[in-house]
């Protein structure tokens, strides 16, 4: 199958839930997708992909947002950070948990649509990422990306990729090199 895997926080099970994500996540599993709760530590391959959960690692946040599964990925040397919508006080619990050799990440998809509640500079600096990808809507009603956090990315000579200004990004690797190809591009 082209997906092989999926994790997903527990909230995604609990009272509340989209229905719709419940269902979906159990249509992949009768089609032979593994499907697991993200929980930090935990670690999974897919073939020479390393996968390790880092968060959430809290049970009760304020914010669902911040439930989101951080995820550590590495193919040969290149390392990837995914952060789903998690947001700075998930990003100040991480440079808590771990060490910044844990979190730096060649390739980052920028946290919550690189929005203002997310990518703090502190956070940025210990990922320190060559390519941040970040998932936005053209012209959305919230003004993501921030400003502060294109200029923090800059800052630190990442180069971005905005999905609402080249649609479709695929970054793909050997383990030691990053192509990246974009829709409109």
């Amino acid at each position: 199958p082209y997906v092989q895997l999926i994790l997903y926080p527990a909230q995604v099970q609990g009272e509340g839930a989209a229905a719709s994500i419940v269902r979906g996540i159990e249509t992949l599993e009768k089609k032979g997708v593994d499907a697991h709760i993200a929980a930090p530590g935990d670690t999974y391959s897919v073939g020479d992909l390393q996968i390790e959960i880092l968060s959430p690692l809290d049970e009760s946040y304020e914010n669902t947002n911040d439930y989101s599964a951080v995820v550590h990925a590495r193919f040969g040397g290149v390392t990837f950070l995914f952060t789903g919508d998690a947001e700075a006080a998930v990003e100040k619990a991480l440079l808590e948990e771990y060490p910044s050799s844990k979190l730096r990440s060649d390739v980052l998809k920028v946290g919550h649509h690189g929005s203002k509640t997310s990518s703090t500079e502190a956070f940025l600096n210990a990922v320190h990422p060559e390519i941040a990808v970040i998932e936005v809507g053209a012209d959305n009603s919230y003004g993501h990306p921030s400003q502060k956090v294109l200029d923090r990315l800059d800052a630190l000579g990442s180069r971005v990729y905005r999905t609402d200004i080249s649609g479709n990004i695929v970054l793909t690797t050997d383990g030691d090199t990053i192509d990246a190809v974009t829709e409109k591009d």
